[in-house]
């Protein structure tokens, strides 16, 4: 996700771009998304958190996992 920073600090609601992600459905990679945008609120995003894929990125100096969370977002 891009844009992250822009995250409403208070409230956590935030939009971001989705570049090079996935639409998984039953746990399995459904097909690509190129590019998208998601928004949601990153404090129940985190709190729903149910695994860490073990594909990890570095993108922009920071070192990440692909992260699974079955919070609703809008996109």
């Amino acid at each position: 996700m891009r844009g992250a920073h822009t995250a409403n600090p208070i409230s956590g609601d935030f939009s971001v771009e989705i570049s090079s992600g996935f639409f998984i459905k039953n746990g399995e990679k459904v097909h690509p998304i190129k590019h998208g945008m998601i928004a949601g609120n990153v404090f129940e995003f985190l709190s729903k958190v149910k695994g860490v894929y073990g594909e990890i990125k570095n993108t922009g100096g920071m070192i990440t996992p692909s992260i699974i969370s079955e919070a609703k977002v809008v996109g």
